[in-house]
C-alpha cells in the first residue's frame, strides 16, 4: 500500500461532469483504481454540476467540453464563485484550438483528450495528481496570506492601544496563539509561565469568570465583541473596569458585516480603563457588566 492509500490521507473529492454515461463511468473506474483515496461524484450536465458545486466542495472538477445546453466552458464561467479552491480539468474528444483557448483564459489547470483511450488510461490519474499539487499550492498561499493579515492585525492593535493591556491572537477553536508581554501582569502570570497553546477561556479565568464566559460565548457564536466594559472586583470594596474587544481576522474576500467563518482566527484585547469615567467622554457605544449582570449603560 502506498502513502496515498493510507487511511490518514484525506480523500480527494472529484466531480466528473459528462453527458455520456459511458465516459463518466470509465473515468470513474480509472480514478478509483488509480488511488484508493479518491471519492468520485457524477453529474450528467452543467446544471446538475452547478447544484453540486453550490452544496459541496470538490478538490478537482473534470468537465466534458461538449455537452448539450451548457458546455464545459459555460459551466466553468457559471460556477466561478464555487471553484475558487477547486482544480478544473477539461476532458474532450475534440482537439480544436478555439475551445482550448477559452478554457485556458478561465484558468483551467489541465486539458485532456478522451482519445486514444489507452493514453487516457495511462495519463488521467497522474494528471489529476498534478492538478492536486497546484490546488494545494494555491491553498497554502492563501493560508500564508491569512497568517500575515493576522500578524499585521495583532501588531496594529499593539501600536494603537495603551501599553497596560492584554493583546492576544486566537485560533478558530479558541487556542491562544500569541500573547504580548504586558498581558502577564494583567493575568497574574510569572514570566516563566507560557499560556500559549492553552484554551483562552481557561487562561482568562485568572481575570474573572465573566471575562472568560464572554470570550468563549463570542467565539462559539462567531460574534465579535466591541467595547465591552467589565467590572472586576480586585479586593474588598475595590474594583477595576476592563475594556474588552474580540474581533475576527477575515480572509481578504470577506464583506463587511459577514458572519465570521468557522475557520476565522481572532484578536483579543483587554485593557484596564479604571481611571476613565464610566461611559467615556467620547460618547462611544459601550456596554457594562456588573458582577454578572449584563446590560446597556442607561446613560
Amino acid at each position: 500500500m502506498n502513502s496515498a492509500d493510507t487511511p490518514s490521507n484525506p480523500p480527494i473529492e472529484i466531480l466528473i461532469v459528462d453527458d455520456s454515461d459511458h465516459d463518466r463511468r470509465y473515468c470513474r473506474r480509472l480514478l478509483e483504481r488509480g488511488d484508493a483515496s479518491v471519492r468520485v461524484t457524477e453529474a450528467m450536465d452543467g446544471p446538475a454540476a452547478l447544484k453540486l458545486l453550490k452544496a459541496d466542495h470538490f478538490d478537482v472538477m473534470i468537465a466534458d467540453l461538449n455537452m448539450p445546453g451548457m458546455d464545459g466552458v459555460e459551466l466553468i464561467e457559471a460556477g466561478q464563485d464555487y471553484l475558487q479552491n477547486t482544480g478544473v480539468m477539461i476532458l474532450t474528444g475534440s482537439d480544436r484550438v478555439e475551445p482550448a483557448t477559452r478554457a485556458i483564459r478561465l484558468k483551467v489547470m489541465d486539458y485532456l483528450l478522451k482519445d486514444p483511450r489507452d493514453m487516457l488510461r495511462e495519463t488521467l490519474m497522474p494528471r489529476v495528481r498534478s492538478v492536486m499539487k497546484q490546488v494545494e499550492l494555491v491553498r497554502e498561499n492563501q493560508r500564508l496570506g491569512n497568517d500575515l493579515r493576522l500578524r499585521l492585525a495583532f501588531l496594529e492593535q499593539i501600536h494603537q492601544q495603551l501599553p497596560d493591556a492584554l493583546f492576544a491572537t486566537l485560533d478558530s477553536d479558541g487556542t491562544l496563539l500569541e500573547l504580548n508581554p504586558q498581558a502577564y501582569d494583567l493575568l497574574g502570570l510569572a514570566r516563566d509561565e507560557d499560556p500559549v497553546g492553552r484554551a483562552v477561556g481557561e487562561v482568562l479565568l485568572r481575570i474573572s469568570d465573566e471575562v472568560s464566559a464572554i470570550v468563549q460565548d463570542g467565539l462559539a457564536s462567531r460574534t465579535p465583541v466591541r467595547n465591552l466594559a467589565v467590572e472586576q472586583e480586585v479586593s474588598s470594596g475595590a474594583s477595576r473596569i476592563l475594556m474588552l474587544n474580540l474581533s475576527p481576522v477575515e480572509a481578504a474576500e470577506a464583506e463587511p458585516g459577514d458572519t465570521p467563518s468557522p475557520e476565522s482566527r481572532w484578536t483579543l484585547t483587554l485593557r484596564d480603563i479604571t481611571p476613565e469615567q464610566a461611559g467615556g467622554a467620547d460618547g462611544g457605544d459601550r456596554s457594562f457588566i456588573f458582577r454578572g449582570l449584563a446590560g446597556r449603560d442607561p446613560a
